[in-house]
């Protein structure tokens, strides 16, 4: 995600970050290994958001945003964190619920804690922010899009805090496929993709008034 198609965020960083950053234009390196990538945020610790880490473990230096639950169990559970600090310098940046996050170029994000029946692998004592959404909001528009990773049910109290005016995708543990994505995407030619769920796996949650 980018405000400016200048700097970028990454939502979680999965085994196959590499290809991911091959395929888009916009997050190639430009000087030597550095890429426009800003920072990750990170939902929760499942191996498959967080494997993708270790492969950005050449960078220059990497911010990560993600819970104290999520990066004790990186530490001490997967070790996970523990591997890539031995190899690049990072930066951890507490992701507080509720919290208003600004990002820079006017993006700025809300975190949510998220019920989640997923089992605890790596407990680490606490049930708050094991499994954490984002609601991402352009200020130069206010338009936003909310981000929900694996969740079983849309509760009440998640409606509260995601507000259903913004068009959106509930994600059942799925991952969303890029339909219709520039072959060039730069801040000389701004076009946005379009996401659509993937087949008989995710639900778009329609704009409503």
């Amino acid at each position: 995600m980018s405000a400016d198609y200048r700097r970028w965020f990454l939502l979680n960083a999965s085994p196959d970050i590499r290809t991911q950053i091959e395929s888009f234009p916009a997050l190639r390196p430009a000087d030597g290994r550095a890429t426009p990538l800003q920072a990750v945020l990170l939902t929760d610790a499942e191996l498959d958001h967080t494997l993708g880490l270790l492969l950005l473990r050449e960078a220059r230096s990497l911010e990560l945003h993600e819970t104290p639950a999520v990066r004790e169990t990186l530490c001490d559970g997967t070790a996970v964190l523990r591997t890539l600090e031995a190899y690049c310098p990072v930066e951890w940046r507490p992701v507080v619920p509720g919290a208003d996050v600004p990002l820079g170029a006017g993006l700025s994000y809300r975190a949510f804690d998220v019920p989640t029946n997923k089992p605890t692998r790596f407990p680490t004592g606490t049930e708050q922010g094991r499994v954490v959404g984002y609601r991402l909001t352009d200020e130069t528009n206010g338009r936003a899009a909310v981000y929900l990773p694996g969740v079983q049910e849309l509760t009440t109290a998640v409606r509260a805090v995601v507000g259903l005016r913004n068009i959106m995708y509930f994600q059942f543990a799925v991952s969303l496929r890029c339909r219709g994505c520039p072959r060039e995407a730069t801040a000389e030619n701004p076009r946005r993709c379009e996401l659509s769920p993937t087949p008989q796996a995710a639900t778009p949650l329609t704009k409503q008034t």
